[in-house]
């Protein structure tokens, strides 16, 4: 299994780059959404711990899984260390373990970029945060622009990039 983790701020492109990617490799695309949908139904607080730790727990059952099925897989995050500093290596001894090999795509487009993207019809749709003052609420609050420091990573600023540029970059970097 091949685990590609993208990871950054709020509308920095994430789930629209993992979704190329997914078309190009035919990798299966788990967007965080979609566990952050069944989170949010039972925990109101976006900041709970047991959101946290609910989050964590379905996530990493669907790594084992994947891993153990061999399947590879996009996985996007809005990573914020301070929320849950296990949660990392968790998934990386995770997917090591079953011999998988994980991949970091760090996007970091500047924050004018995330403020003019936050509020377009597709995150909407997806029931994403929208509103400009979240971007700068969690950017203050929390450090979105975390680097997770592995030997397998990739930075693109994608505002200077578009998603099938970017998607192709990460192919180019790890020989997908």
């Amino acid at each position: 299994m091949k685990l590609i983790i993208i990871y950054g701020p709020t509308a920095s492109g994430k789930y629209t780059i993992g979704r190329q990617l997914a078309e190009l490799t035919g990798y299966k695309l788990f967007h965080n959404h979609l566990t952050v949908d069944i989170a949010r139904a039972l925990f109101d607080d976006s900041y709970d711990p047991r959101r946290f730790e609910l989050l964590d727990t379905l996530r990493l059952d669907v790594f084992e899984a994947m891993a153990r099925e061999g399947i590879n897989t996009i996985f996007t995050l809005a990573y914020v260390p301070e929320l849950s500093p296990e949660f990392v290596p968790r998934i990386i001894k995770t997917v090591t373990g079953h011999g998988g090999t994980v991949h970091f795509v760090q996007l970091t487009p500047p924050d004018a970029t995330l403020i003019e993207r936050v509020a377009n019809e597709s995150r909407r749709r997806l029931n994403k945060p929208t509103d400009p003052e979240h971007v700068r609420w969690k950017a203050a609050t929390y450090n979105t622009r975390a680097k997770i420091d592995y030997p397998s990573s990739l930075s693109l600023d994608t505002s200077k990039l578009t998603p099938p540029e970017s998607a192709r970059h990460i192919i180019d970097a790890f020989g997908l």
